[in-house]
């Protein structure tokens, strides 16, 4: 009777997928007192684990395949958006004069750094292009509006077209650079700082007849 010799039987293959994860901030502890579920330091011991458990199933082969997570969707792009929308909304509100429209997007410490270096308070700000002491006639984005998101608080900073009419001063029509900090104040964004840098002479370009 003829015997086959039956060759070596093929091992089990076991094939893992861990989802890998940012590690805890520094000085943080796990609250169960346990490695946290996609650090490193669980997916180690999960590791370390499988490979216990392919020493002790002879003939099982263990396959880990480490994956990233997928990103979080993005949201950035619609809070720019909005950023560049408040930050139109509120160039405009100054042109007009609006009241209402200004006292609503400009934080309640808010304070502006003028093309001269002045100083001026949110108040004292607002009540002079109510007033009309500060008259705009126009004030605009020329180029591209730069918004730098981080958390609660937003940078907006672009070029300018502004012509505006200070009293017992002059009509200017000086090119600036602008640059907004906005923060997020119980839901909505306010402008809490600004500083509006010449780039061009500060010369009136229509003196007041009153001055001498």
């Amino acid at each position: 009777m003829s015997r086959h010799r039956r060759g070596p039987s093929r091992p089990d293959t076991v094939t893992v997928d861990l989802v890998g994860g940012p590690d805890p901030e520094p000085g943080i502890a796990p609250h169960d007192g346990g490695a946290r579920p996609g650090s490193r330091t669980g997916r180690t011991a999960t590791v370390a684990a499988l490979v216990g458990l392919a020493l002790g199933c002879v003939g099982t082969v263990v396959v880990v395949r480490l994956t990233e997570p997928s990103p979080p969707a993005v949201v950035e792009g619609a809070v720019v958006e909005e950023l560049r929308r408040i930050q139109d909304q509120r160039l405009a509100a100054l042109v007009d004069a609006d009241a209402d429209v200004l006292e609503r997007l400009h934080a309640p410490g808010f304070e502006l750094v003028t093309p001269t270096g002045d100083v001026l308070s949110r108040d004292s700000y607002l009540d002079d292009v109510i007033a009309g002491v500060w008259d705009f006639t126009t004030f605009e984005a020329t180029g591209p509006v730069d918004v730098r998101v981080r958390g609660d608080s937003a940078q907006v900073r672009h070029r300018s077209s502004t012509t505006i009419t200070i009293a017992d001063t002059g009509t200017f029509g000086t090119p600036t650079l602008s640059t907004v900090l906005y923060e997020m104040h119980d839901g909505s964004w306010v402008a809490v700082r600004e500083h509006t840098a010449p780039l061009g002479d500060l010369e009136p370009e229509t003196p007041d007849p009153g001055i001498p």
